[in-house]
């Protein structure tokens, strides 16, 4: 079962990156919603969707999340 979450979450992702830039990245439920956990500075991050130039809709412990877009970077993986 494992293996079949796995490959279909990497199916719904757009690209990998890492957090940049800050020490914590609080990650929400929603936009603005509530903070439901963090992410770390050089942590990786599966992106499923780009929401607009603020947020970005995440992969977080097997739920869809928002963070703060400018704070993840691709090319430093």
């Amino acid at each position: 079962m494992r293996s079949s979450y796995y490959k279909q979450a990497r199916a719904n992702k757009i690209k990998e990156v890492r957090v940049y830039g800050i020490d914590i990245l609080n990650v929400r439920d929603t936009p603005n919603g509530e903070i439901i956990g963090a992410i770390y500075d050089g942590d990786r991050v599966d992106v499923k969707e780009e929401v607009d130039n603020v947020w970005t809709k995440i992969e977080y412990r097997g739920r869809d999340a928002y963070v703060v877009s400018k704070y993840l970077k691709e090319g430093i993986l």
